[in-house]
């Protein structure tokens, strides 16, 4: 699912892209300034952008996040580009893996709730948000698991993924055109296959939802994220779920 047509698809491990010469002694702002047009050129024609940059004084690395939360790295030198995980020799501890799982936390109060089909079981409680395609066999089973747990409200953000199932935008879209029996629709469809009404179809926020999704690193379906804003991403067992769900109850 990450068909990505950028330079990121050279990514092996430890794969090194000469660039240019640009000697730098010191990690000062001037040089995270030359350190990040100097990526910018070597992104240049990928469609991706620099969401944030730093100077990693402990690697001797400047770090660039770029749409997707993917990490790139370019040397002191600004010589070689870095695609791949930096492991430290002694320790084993695998840098980029650790900031890749902090980059996946978001602000989920922050998420546009406005775009997602709320479904409120019980008194709704723990509140979640799932990325979710209607033709996405994980999705129906993670659905299957999901109406056993009670006082729960899921903020169901519609995300066809169209490489995988062409027929799920127009699905999707019809889901949300239902006005205020979405939700009921939505649970229909999923959990017992129930056939989805034709109505004309209307304003949405699908694309809005893929964009957010590119955005925070979504290629896959379901992911869900919970009240802390950790990311679960795919399918997780019932017991291991709603033990993790539990949790939230507690505080």
């Amino acid at each position: 699912m990450r068909k990505v047509n950028t330079p990121m698809k050279m990514g092996l491990v430890g794969f090194l892209v000469l660039l240019g010469t640009i000697g730098c002694a010191l990690a000062t702002n001037k040089d995270l300034s030359q350190a990040k047009a100097k990526m910018n050129n070597f992104l240049a024609g990928s469609g991706l952008n620099i969401k944030s940059s730093k100077y990693v004084d402990s690697l001797g690395l400047y770090e660039f996040v770029v749409d997707g939360n993917r990490i790139i790295y370019l040397d002191e030198k600004m010589k070689n580009v870095l695609i791949g995980d930096v492991i430290n020799v002694k320790t084993k501890e695998n840098y980029t893996e650790k900031r890749a799982a902090q980059l996946d936390v978001i602000d989920f109060n922050k998420l546009p709730f406005d775009q997602a089909i709320k479904v409120v079981q019980g008194n709704g409680q723990v509140k979640i948000a799932v990325f979710t395609d209607p033709d996405c066999p994980f999705c129906k089973k993670l659905e299957q698991d999901l109406k056993k747990i009670d006082n729960i409200t899921i903020y169901n953000f519609l995300y066809p993924i169209d490489g995988l199932h062409p027929n799920a935008r127009k699905k999707a879209i019809q889901i949300w055109c239902q006005g205020d029996k979405k939700s009921q629709v939505w649970v229909d469809y999923m959990r017992d296959n129930k056939s989805i009404p034709k109505v004309s179809e209307c304003s949405n926020p699908i694309q809005k939802n893929l964009k957010l999704g590119h955005e925070v690193g979504i290629y896959g379906t379901p992911v869900i994220f919970l009240p802390d804003g950790q990311r679960i991403g795919g399918y997780v067992p019932y017991d291991q779920f709603t033990k993790v769900i539990n949790q939230y109850r507690k505080k």
